[in-house]
């Protein structure tokens, strides 16, 4: 299985990069662009331990699987880039306050 390594330096304390990284609703801003819903398990606010989520997203409508298999490892890499890039700006800035209350 590919590895995927980034690194994302985050001027915030370490609570609160953490408590953004277990945030579904974040989660759900760092990939409007695929229109991804939770839809079983926990489904809104911080996932803590031993819950779940169940996500639905459109990703390579088109081409489907054999689009999934080839580009898999590129594209799980921008969006886990982007999502690193969200809660940089959320952590950084007070818009954390919205999403861990």
């Amino acid at each position: 299985m590919p590895r995927i390594e980034l690194r994302t330096e985050i001027k915030a304390s370490k609570e609160t990069v953490f408590d953004l990284s277990r945030s579904i609703d974040l989660h759900k801003i760092s990939t409007e662009h695929t229109n991804e819903t939770a839809i079983a398990g926990k489904t809104s606010g911080l996932i803590g331990l031993d819950e779940s989520v169940t996500w639905r997203a459109k990703h390579f409508r088109i081409l489907g699987r054999i689009a999934d298999k080839l580009f898999l490892l590129k594209y799980m890499t921008d969006l886990l880039a982007e999502r690193n890039r969200i809660v940089k700006d959320f952590a950084e800035t007070d818009k954390w306050k919205k999403i861990v209350a």
